[in-house]
């Protein structure tokens, strides 16, 4: 855990990783990734903005109802380091009221940054407005510029250690692509791929990994 009880890594001692999404503007490939976690029997964790859940709203209601977990990512994508107390508390509370009517049901208590950017000041607020943020243990580098499909693989295969939390983005035709040999590369070698909510053991069908 990171500052002020932010998670960047689940418990190493257990071999499972949480795959993860973050859906801020253009949908791009995420029917086509939707299909690779569908095939794969994956649940994994969306963060998403509720600008993209108004743009979309039956892509987030059809992530919801494969089973995958539906989480804040804010409204509008904004660098919350540089938001008023209270244009941060707007962020939270219109997207997560954004992603409900979407999904028709509560989201995860789950914020992940958007740009990753975060100080002291921000993680507190987003704790008293009830979420817990999730950062990442490594980064896929998916919304790079250039970047293949093999080298996601390579990334995701070549960093993955007990705990991880990968940071993806659903747009890339890209990722789509890479997502299948992702799964298969990492169940091969033992890795058990789980929601964040499992990871950190707030999913009952899955027991508590931290301590």
């Amino acid at each position: 855990m990171g500052r002020r009880n932010e998670v960047v890594r689940g418990d190493a001692s257990f071999p499972q990783i949480a795959l993860t999404f973050d859906a801020g503007a253009a949908a791009g490939s995420v029917s086509e990734l939707l299909d690779g976690l569908r095939d794969g029997a994956v649940r994994a964790t969306f963060f998403v903005t509720g600008a993209f859940a108004d743009r979309y709203p039956k892509i987030v209601a059809r992530i919801s109802a494969e089973g995958h977990e539906i989480a804040n990512h804010s409204y509008s994508h904004p660098d919350f380091t540089k938001l008023s107390d209270r244009q941060m508390r707007d962020e939270l509370r219109r997207a997560t009221v954004s992603l409900e009517a979407a999904t028709g049901q509560s989201i995860a208590p789950l914020w992940r940054p958007p740009f990753g950017a975060r100080d002291d000041r921000v993680l507190s607020l987003v704790e008293n407005e009830g979420f817990r943020s999730i950062y990442w243990t490594f980064d896929s580098g998916d919304w790079i510029e250039g970047t293949t499909t093999r080298q996601i693989i390579t990334t995701d295969l070549g960093k993955a250690v007990n705990g991880a939390v990968i940071v993806h983005h659903v747009s890339p035709p890209t990722t789509a692509a890479a997502i299948p040999a992702v799964i298969d590369g990492l169940t091969r070698r033992g890795f058990e791929l789980v929601t964040v909510s499992q990871l950190l053991g707030y999913d009952p069908s899955c027991p508590p990994k931290l301590v």
